[in-house]
């Protein structure tokens, strides 16, 4: 027998009446028996939690209704800017980062959050010129003031064990 044209053995072999899974695996870390593994807080959100309980790295507005424009490229402009951001921020601040760096844009400013490792040898005066070379460096470049923020911590903050 024969339904909208179909023969019955397709029918039969397309049909699938098995439970609905809802695991969602990617971006979790896996428990362990002893519990000894260490996350940050980043590492310990899940990707569901991004947007509810922590907010984005990244907060790119010019994606909005309104602030759209074509003629110029503002969209494409400002995610190839955030790319050269990141690179020149890992080439300049090379094994001194911690974290990602997180990028806000307010108004016609850049602001960028460092978190540096600490080094208890003396490091001030090079923290400094880095800080400045880079503000300089992002103002000229992408033609807008550039603020940098840095913190110094001596290791990753353990958020829980897992």
């Amino acid at each position: 027998m024969a339904v909208c044209g179909l023969p019955s053995i397709i029918l039969r072999r397309s049909f699938s009446n098995s439970a609905v899974l809802c695991k969602q695996v990617a971006g979790r870390y896996r428990a362990t028996k002893n519990r000894s593994r260490a996350l940050t807080y980043e590492m310990a959100m899940k990707p569901s939690d991004i947007g509810h309980t922590k907010g984005w790295n990244i907060s790119q507005t010019s994606s909005l209704e309104g602030e759209r424009n074509e003629e110029d490229g503002t969209t494409a402009r400002s995610m190839f800017e955030e790319l050269f951001i990141r690179n020149f921020l890992q080439g300049t601040w090379h094994e001194m980062q911690i974290f990602t760096p997180i990028i806000k844009r307010r108004l016609n400013q850049i602001h960028i959050c460092l978190f540096l490792r600490y080094s208890p040898g003396g490091a001030v005066p090079v923290l400094y010129f880095l800080t400045g070379y880079t503000e300089q460096f992002l103002s000229y470049v992408l033609k807008c003031p550039v603020k940098v923020h840095l913190q110094t911590i001596r290791e990753k903050p353990v958020y829980k064990l897992i």
